[in-house]
């Protein structure tokens, strides 16, 4: 399911993942935000008053090149923890800070919270299963 999702929608569900399994809030006024170097779909803060933290987060499709780690040092310095998923991300263990999100837990989390997911993700299992008739 994940492979045909559209990127929008694999943004969204990542986005989700991240709020509800990592307790973090979107800052809607970091959203694609153009002035960074490195494009990031948005920043995040932690709900955690005791633990703070902030993280951003980069998404790419399975026919997305590859992701470098190593390019989004610049958000590490600043105190930041990256998340990626993509289909291939290098250097990953050059860096700290930075975290995959596998296939495997968006699947295992897509499948335990399907129910409070928007329509516009949840839409797509149904013409998969559909298809398959």
């Amino acid at each position: 399911m994940l492979d045909n999702l559209p990127d929008f929608d694999l943004e969204e569900l990542v986005i989700s993942y991240l709020q509800v399994k990592e307790n973090y809030y979107v800052l809607s006024n970091s959203i694609a935000k153009k002035s960074t170097t490195i494009k990031i779909e948005c920043e995040m803060l932690s709900r955690d008053v005791d633990s703070p933290r902030k993280a951003v987060v980069q998404v790419k499709g399975k026919k997305a090149r590859e992701l470098d780690a190593l390019e989004f040092k610049q958000y590490v310095d600043e105190g930041y923890l990256v998340y990626l998923h993509a289909p291939k991300i290098i250097n990953l263990d050059q860096i700290e800070s930075v975290i995959r999100i596998d296939d495997s837990d968006l699947l295992s989390f897509y499948n335990n919270y399907k129910s409070i997911l928007p329509a516009s993700i949840t839409q797509w299992e149904n013409l998969f299963e559909n298809s398959d008739d």
